[in-house]
């Protein structure tokens, strides 16, 4: 299945969607993360279409594992001024909530609001550096549908960094590279801690954000984008994790930051 068609639910009546879960993108229990947020955002996407609002952010959590099976998604417009729009998406399954996500979207506003002071990574280029393989039992079970193209650190390393570098891509993106692609594409690569381990040790997504800086349609989804982690703070159990995509020629496409759960 590709990513377009796991993360695209059918449209029952207005600001309510139904979709089943698939089978083969589990991080765990539960879907993992990138396709859910992707989902919710493919449904608010869908729900405020209005192309001179584009998709700016989205902020959202991952209350409980999403199940393989029937999902309800609701959409609601939480307020639409005069060029921001921001809307609220739930996912519930059996009838108790399972992630929310909050979309803004908004129309361009300044000529001269432009700007990049953040460095590119500096990495070998994607055609020469070898594919990693993923999948189970090292991996979880939706990494099959990526393509990982990672340079060190790499995971279970037990160096003192905790940062991962590298080049994704979906193997079958179902489409033109849209939003949902980019926020699934940033949440496919494993914890920058993993690094600094030398035995796995799971973790979960509680909460994600993630911020576009370029529009996803003037990408070629099937060019690997470059990818830059890193996890400077943990306490309680939790880690702060700041992970970026960018193209080969060194453009920011985005930014996510998430809180991790260190389950055991």
């Amino acid at each position: 299945m590709s990513f377009a068609a796991a993360t695209t639910a059918r449209k029952v009546s207005e600001g309510r969607y139904l979709h089943q879960i698939p089978d083969g993108w589990q991080q765990g229990p539960g879907a993992f993360g990138g396709l859910v947020l992707g989902l919710l955002t493919r449904c608010a996407l869908d729900f405020e279409n209005d192309a001179t609002r584009p998709f700016r952010a989205v902020s959202g959590a991952v209350l409980s594992p999403v199940t393989v099976g029937e999902a309800e998604i609701t959409a609601r417009l939480l307020r639409r001024g005069s060029g921001l729009s921001a809307v609220n998406v739930q996912l519930a399954q059996n009838g108790k909530l399972a992630a929310t996500a909050d979309v803004v979207l908004a129309r361009s506003r300044v000529s001269d609001g432009d700007w990049q002071t953040l460095d590119a990574p500096k990495l070998s280029h994607w055609d020469q550096v070898e594919v990693l393989p993923m999948g189970p039992p090292f991996a979880p079970v939706f990494t099959p549908h990526f393509e990982y193209r990672a340079m060190p650190p790499l995971p279970l390393a037990g160096v003192p960094q905790r940062e991962a570098h590298g080049w994704v891509r979906a193997r079958a993106p179902g489409g033109p590279c849209d939003v949902p692609l980019v926020v699934g594409l940033a949440d496919a690569w494993w914890p920058a801690p993993y690094s600094a381990f030398t035995e796995p040790r799971p973790m979960s997504t509680v909460a994600f954000s993630l911020q576009l800086f370029l529009d996803p349609s003037t990408l070629d989804a099937t060019q690997p984008l470059m990818y830059r982690a890193s996890n400077p703070l943990a306490a309680g159990g939790y880690t702060l994790e700041l992970r970026e995509l960018w193209t080969a020629d060194g453009r920011a496409v985005a930014q996510n930051q998430q809180t991790f759960v260190m389950i055991k």
